[in-house]
C-alpha cells in the first residue's frame, strides 16, 4: 500500500497497536485496549503536523491555506507555520496526557483526560486561532466559522506532507 510505504510512522503505530492488543488479550487485561484510541489518535494527528515541519516540507496549516486560497503572503505563511507548531504542541500534550492518565491518582482519570480535556481543548484552540487570525489579519477576506470548517475538511491532506520543491514559491 503506497500510503503505508511512505508513512512508516503510521505503520509503526499500527504494529504497536496490534502487539499491545495481543499482549492485553493474552494477559487477560483486554480492558487496557480502551486506552489505545485516546493515545494513538492524537499521536497520528501529531505526526501529521510534526512531519510537515521537517526541513524541506510545507507546514500542514500552510498547505490547507494554500489549498483553499492559493499562494499566501509571507506574513500569512509565517503565521500558518506558527499555527502548525501550536497544533503540534497541543497534540503532543494531549498524547502525553493520555499516556499518563492511567497513573494519575484521580477517579477515572482516563475518562476525564480523554473525554473532558481533549474535547474541550481542541475546539477552544481551533476557535481561538480562528478569531486570532481574523483580528491579526483584519484586511484579509475571512470566511465565517462554518465555511472555514468546510474548507479545512475539504482539503486533501491525506497524501502526506508536501515538499517545497513540488510547488512554486
Amino acid at each position: 500500500m503506497p500510503f503505508l510505504e511512505k508513512n512508516r510512522f503510521v505503520l509503526g503505530c499500527l504494529l504497536l497497536t496490534a502487539c499491545s492488543a495481543g499482549i492485553s488479550i493474552y494477559s487477560n487485561r483486554a480492558v487496557h485496549l480502551l486506552y489505545l484510541p485516546s493515545v494513538f489518535i492524537p499521536l497520528l494527528f501529531w505526526w501529521a503536523f510534526f512531519s510537515s515541519l521537517l526541513p524541506g516540507r510545507i507546514p500542514l496549516v500552510t498547505q490547507i491555506g494554500e489549498s483553499a486560497r492559493g499562494p499566501l503572503s509571507k506574513e500569512m505563511r509565517a503565521y500558518t507555520r506558527s499555527v502548525t507548531v501550536l497544533w503540534t504542541i497541543v497534540l503532543a500534550i494531549i498524547t502525553l496526557g493520555a499516556i499518563g492518565s492511567p497513573f494519575w491518582k484521580l477517579d477515572n482519570p482516563w475518562l476525564k483526560s480523554s473525554l473532558l480535556f481533549n474535547y474541550m481543548v481542541i475546539p477552544i484552540v481551533f476557535i481561538g486561532e480562528f478569531y486570532l487570525r481574523k483580528w491579526k489579519f483584519k484586511d484579509h477576506n475571512h470566511p465565517g466559522l462554518i465555511d472555514y470548517l468546510k474548507i479545512v475538511t475539504s482539503t486533501n491532506i491525506i497524501k502526506g506532507p508536501i515538499k517545497k520543491d513540488r510547488i512554486a514559491l
